[in-house]
Formats: C-alpha cells, structure tokens, sequence
C-alpha cells in the first residue's frame, strides 16, 4: 500500500487500474475516520460549550443573590443600629456609664493583677 503522505503525482501514473481503485478506497476510509474524529470533537466541544454556559448562568444567579442578600443585611444594620435606635433615655444612659465603670474598672484591676505576676 502507498503512504498517502509521501505520494507523488508521479507514483500515480504507473499503477493499475485495481492498485487505483483500492487506494482510492483507502483514501475514502481515511477521509470517514478523520470525519468520524472530527464530528467527536465538535460533540465534545459542543458539550464543553453547553456546560461553560451553564456555569456561567449558575455564577450570575449567585452574585445577584450574593448581591441581594448584602443590601438586605446594610439595610437591616441600618434600621437596627440607625441613630434612632441607639437614642438613650437619661436612665439607659445611666446604667450604660454605670456598666461601662465597672467593667473598665475590672479590666484595669485584672491588667495589674497580670502586670504584678511579671
């Protein structure tokens, strides 16, 4: 059989008429499989298509929802800590410098009690 890669116009003129037709069949059968091959890769490429396409529809529903839920949540942090809900009346404010004292007077104490062990 002829390496159809190293054929030359040549080496056509001095074969039969059957050496012809079967490497014309040859020929045939390779231009099917390299069909075949590349119909396989169009269907693998296709479907890589398919799937990239899909993850890019699942990213632009999750950073709109990422999106959406991040409003909600400095929305809500703005109605829970808005300058109207931290208003203290005269006693809140109280107990909250009356609490404040203490704890800074604990942590001072707990600060030497630390600094003393050294």
């Amino acid at each position: 059989m002829l390496d159809v890669n190293a054929l030359k116009a040549a080496d056509l003129q001095g074969l039969s008429k059957s050496a012809v037709t079967e490497f014309a069949a040859a020929l045939l059968a390779q231009l099917a499989a390299q069909s075949e091959q590349l119909s396989a890769r169009d269907a693998v490429i296709a479907e890589k298509d398919e799937y990239i396409a899909r993850r890019d529809r699942e990213i632009k529903f999750k950073d709109a929802k990422i999106e959406r839920i991040t409003f909600e949540l400095a929305r809500l942090k703005a109605w829970k800590f808005g300058t109207r809900t931290e208003a203290m009346n005269a006693e809140q404010r109280q107990m909250f410098e009356d609490t404040l004292a203490e704890d800074e007077a604990d942590l001072a104490a707990q600060l030497e009690a630390l600094q003393g062990r050294r």
